[in-house]
């Protein structure tokens, strides 16, 4: 009975708790009908446009930083690399090759050593990865067996 009365009561309260923590924090809120609110944000202006041409073409905003790329090699090599930040914790790399991948103190996975074993285990995880955060780069032995296989399974991965 008190569980099934909680399970009702306690999101309303958390929510309630939440919204008095963020409205505690902000000066310049307003109360309306007995609520705190916070201003409406402020209309955003019109997009730029370029000048010159015949008609006005909005600017793209700025795009979203992409992930840092791997460093490339004087050789051509690209280093196999991991979005970490993205990585969702799920295994699959890690129990593949723990010489090659390991996790970091947030439980994210990063490349341990990119040379802990075949170019295929990193290809392999990659296909795994249930967040598609691992890019193989290119084979760092070129004398690797079935090397042309594993750099087509590869590619859509990079």
């Amino acid at each position: 009975m008190k569980i099934a009365q909680l399970r009702e009561s306690y999101p309303a309260e958390i929510t309630r708790r939440l919204a008095q923590a963020l409205v505690s924090r902000r000066p310049d809120l307003t109360l309306v009908g007995g609520t705190q609110v916070a201003p409406a944000p402020p209309q955003p202006a019109a997009p730029p446009t370029r000048v010159g041409a015949a008609q006005p073409v909005p600017v793209e905003a700025e795009a979203i930083p992409a992930a840092p790329e791997p460093a490339e090699e004087a050789e051509g090599v690209i280093e196999p690399w991991i979005e970490s930040e993205l990585c969702t914790t799920c295994n699959e790399c890690t129990q593949l090759n723990p010489k090659i991948f390991a996790y970091d103190e947030n439980k994210q996975a990063y490349i341990k050593d990119p040379r802990g074993g075949p170019f295929s285990d990193i290809v392999k995880a990659a296909e795994r990865c249930t967040a598609k955060v691992i890019h193989p780069g290119t084979p760092l032995d070129p004398n690797e067996p079935d090397l042309a296989k594993w750099v087509k399974r590869a590619e859509p991965y990079q």
